[in-house]
């Protein structure tokens, strides 16, 4: 008898609605706070880590002064509010949905709430490749190609790895219950991840400073290093001669159309490292030289400087 009525009691509704309320409770809105205050975390890292690593490698815009008080007092607060909106949309596909199902799998095959834990980085690759795969679906549809394998995997991998943090502390919040839990739970992420954000920059900036890490320097090329042919990639090619002359055949010009005829070049120092190449004659112009000393890149700005859009020539042999 008290066996029957331990049963009953496990299959009543109430205890059904226990573990309803359980499920429910991934979609709070304490959870969906969490979620988005890791997501908004990482972001941050991210950024930071992202913007040292570009100050060792070759800028794709000039970065004055001046642009630098405009991003802070502008573009930061609108990277805010976009990192906002972007981490709330994905915990609402992505974060969630890997979250529910591991609960879901935690009551399918019986697991401890510690070990059904581990059911988050497990799911999280199945529910990245089901939204990637509706990505690509769409994409396809809207503009008719096809992304390469290699693109695919790297999208996969990044969403995997930008999704396990904050779903598990999505499932952290969503195991909490105590009111004002999930408010302070989602500052103490976010708090969490400016520190983390902060000082990876005064790191990176005092391995710039000590010298530990090197700034990007345009590499300097002797009048050997230059002669040659320049490709654009689509058919655009500049071929410079050892005694000066230089031949253009079909090489943009800041009018979108093509431009050839022959003239002259030489080197000029622009700075302590940089260089210029001067082209006189048809389709004469200032090429900055850029890339590096094993793959150096001839270039100008088209338009603004500030927007980084570039015309880029590479040696023939290293198309």
């Amino acid at each position: 008898m008290m066996q029957m009525t331990g049963q009953a009691t496990a299959r009543s509704p109430l205890g059904q609605g226990v573990n309803g309320a359980c499920h429910r409770d991934i979609w709070a809105g304490r959870t969906i706070l969490v979620s988005t205050a890791a997501l908004v975390a990482e972001m941050a890292i991210g950024g930071v880590a992202l913007i040292l690593i570009g100050l060792s490698q070759d800028p794709e815009s000039e970065f004055t002064g001046l642009g630098l008080v405009f991003t802070t007092v502008v573009i930061l607060p609108m990277l805010a509010i976009v990192s906002v909106i972007l981490g709330l949309l994905a915990t609402l596909i992505l974060v969630l949905p890997i979250v529910w199902l591991a609960r879901r799998a935690k009551g399918r095959w019986g697991w401890t709430q510690k070990g059904a834990v581990w059911g988050v980085p497990l799911v999280a690759p199945i529910v990245s490749a089901a939204l990637l795969l509706v990505g690509s679906v769409l994409y396809t549809m809207a503009s008719g190609a096809v992304g390469s394998p290699t693109v695919h995997a790297w999208w996969w991998l990044a969403l995997t790895a930008f999704s396990v943090p904050s779903a598990l502390f999505a499932w952290l919040a969503a195991s909490r219950t105590e009111p004002g839990s999930g408010l302070r739970l989602a500052l103490r992420v976010f708090a969490s991840g400016a520190a983390g954000a902060v000082g990876l920059a005064l790191w990176g900036g005092l391995a710039y400073a000590t010298g530990l890490v090197k700034l990007y320097e345009p590499p300097h090329l002797s009048r050997a290093d230059v002669v040659g042919i320049w490709q654009d990639g689509r058919g655009g090619t500049l071929e410079l001669a050892a005694d000066g002359g230089a031949t253009a055949h079909r090489l943009s010009d800041t009018g979108h159309g093509h431009c050839e005829g022959t003239g002259k070049w030489s080197l000029e120092s622009s700075g302590t490292r940089s260089q210029d190449l001067e082209l006189a004659g048809a389709c004469g112009t200032t090429w900055s030289i850029g890339g590096t000393s094993e793959r150096p890149t001839l270039y100008y700005y088209v338009g603004d400087p500030d927007e980084g859009h570039r015309y880029t020539l590479l040696r023939g042999s290293e198309r």
